[in-house]
């Protein structure tokens, strides 16, 4: 019987590892693991920006139909004019410093401190700031899994960027950051 059990679940255990593969659906990513991604990449940004004494941004940038990427990038003086400043993709032998958001989780609102940053007036891309010093600008970002299936509902999660200590946290749902002095709201 004991071993009728043992193999009773390990049919069990294969079939919910493969069956998934072999119809051609992935398994949903948990929020936990791209929790997991976007700290990966704000503490490779933050070590960066403090090993070269450079500012650093982590970009947001919405794709429409396609998956959101975020992207990593250094702050670098313009060929022509070395006071004017830009900033490019960092490239590494060890890191990949593009990362795709996982199919079907997007990016649904993007926060300054409590000041909500619309996509339009920010050329479809969202940035958070690294100075050389290490400190992280204060962001929240919103991230959905909106269903094809109206009745059921959006799978929403809250990052909040940790200033000091250079890493998100995160909650379940949409929540707004407080907004004072009356600016600032999502329409």
């Amino acid at each position: 019987m004991l071993e009728m059990m043992v193999a009773v679940f390990l049919i069990g255990v294969l079939a919910a590892v493969i069956l998934p593969r072999a119809i051609g659906r992935a398994p949903e990513a948990s929020w936990q693991s791209v929790l997991a991604d976007l700290n990966n990449i704000l503490s490779f940004a933050r070590q960066e920006a403090i090993m070269q004494r450079k500012n650093y941004r982590v970009t947001f940038i919405p794709k429409g139909k396609g998956r959101d990427v975020v992207l990593v990038e250094e702050e670098k003086a313009t060929p022509d004019d070395a006071r004017k400043k830009v900033f490019e993709q960092v490239s590494s032998g060890y890191f990949d410093t593009k990362y795709l958001l996982p199919d079907g989780i997007k990016i649904r609102s993007f926060y300054l401190g409590n000041q909500f940053v619309a996509e339009e007036e920010n050329r479809g891309k969202y940035f958070c700031y690294i100075l050389p010093d290490g400190l992280v600008q204060d962001v929240t970002l919103h991230l959905h899994r909106p269903h094809q299936d109206q009745a059921k509902k959006k799978d929403d999660a809250t990052f909040n960027s940790m200033p000091f200590l250079g890493i998100f946290t995160m909650r379940d749902g949409y929540i707004k950051p407080s907004v004072r002095g009356g600016g600032g709201n999502e329409s």
